[in-house]
């Protein structure tokens, strides 16, 4: 991205280091003069953008007068088959859509409401290669204390979430999610009101920024659909052309994080070339770019010349497809 002469724009110097390689952020018109770039930990986990539970429409309603839970558990395939997905990265995004109706006697107390997260372990000792008598039970919790915002007033549905680091590296399964109420004052049985509303549950894979990454430029290459092809239903031959496409494709995004912050590629043009590791590839062949160098196929779109000696190839978007016949192994 270039910017004209005079123009003023925001620039972060890593850790005040003037020494360091400083980025361009974007432009006073574009931020406001008063604009200050804050940190938080928050800003450290990069978000897939896939919500694992697509297919889930689970939808729960509490009472804040009588403190308990409702569990939802997953079957041992599910529960697997999840924690495949979640194993993409270091760290896990859960999200939900909170909205309250209390009375006035519960807003101003210090009640407690949200949602646990249980996931399986092998015992770190085992390194990813235990028995069932080697697992251990972690929760994760979405609660109050995590929400922006007042958590006793959301009178219409509010998405809150909560990023957490885990063992992906022995992680067996998803075991349920608990949804509970507890600690508001009073309580009582004999009041049946529903005043807590929880629903589009989201459990979404992230990757929590190491201390070198947050001081750097970052690619991240996300699958919205996930990283599986799901095995071909007996019903194929019935689907749409729509619903076909979900099994036969796979979409790659790529993402620029300067210092942890996303890069809005509508205001910043960036080339993309995309490529395919091949050992037999060099500076002859082809499939040769001087972007990836030897040993790595170029997949971008490209003019040929015309008697097949030398390919010109064109920058990409973000975006890549991959086709199910592309992939040696399916789920």
């Amino acid at each position: 991205m270039t910017y004209p002469n005079g123009t003023y724009v925001y620039i972060l110097i890593p850790e005040g280091n003037f020494s360091k390689d400083k980025y361009i952020i974007g432009t006073v018109e574009k931020h406001g003069t008063n604009y200050i770039p804050i940190s938080t930990d928050s800003d450290y986990y990069l978000s897939y953008d896939f919500n694992i539970l697509e297919n889930k429409n689970l939808e729960y309603i509490l009472n804040s007068y009588q403190s308990g839970s409702i569990v939802f558990n997953f079957t041992e395939e599910e529960g697997i088959k999840i924690a495949e997905e979640l194993k993409q990265d270091n760290a896990i995004r859960l999200l939900a859509d909170f909205k309250t109706n209390l009375t006035s006697e519960h807003i101003n107390n210090n009640g407690d409401y949200g949602i646990e997260l249980a996931l399986d372990f092998y015992k770190e000792s085992t390194q990813g290669q235990g028995t069932e008598n080697d697992i251990v039970t972690q929760t994760y919790t979405l609660n109050t204390f995590s929400f922006k915002g007042n958590p006793y007033v959301l009178s219409n549905y509010t998405t809150q979430y909560q990023d957490f680091i885990i063992d992906t590296a022995n992680l067996v399964r998803v075991k349920s999610f608990t949804f509970f109420v507890k600690d508001f004052i009073p309580q009582s049985e004999d009041i049946i009101i529903e005043d807590i509303f929880i629903k589009n549950i989201q459990l979404v894979p992230c990757h929590y920024l190491s201390d070198k990454e947050k001081d750097g430029v970052t690619v991240r290459l996300t699958t919205p659909q996930g990283t599986l092809f799901d095995t071909l239903p007996q019903n194929w031959n019935t689907l749409s052309e729509e619903e076909k496409t979900g099994y036969l494709e796979r979409n790659l995004i790529a993402s620029i994080y300067v210092n942890g912050r996303l890069v809005n590629l509508k205001e910043q043009s960036v080339d993309f070339y995309w490529f395919k590791q091949n050992p037999g590839v060099t500076s002859n062949s082809l499939e040769y770019s001087k972007y990836g160098g030897n040993g790595w196929a170029c997949l971008n779109p490209y003019i040929e010349r015309a008697d097949g000696t030398i390919r010109n190839y064109n920058a990409g978007i973000n975006s890549y497809t991959i086709n199910r016949e592309d992939v040696k192994y399916t789920a």
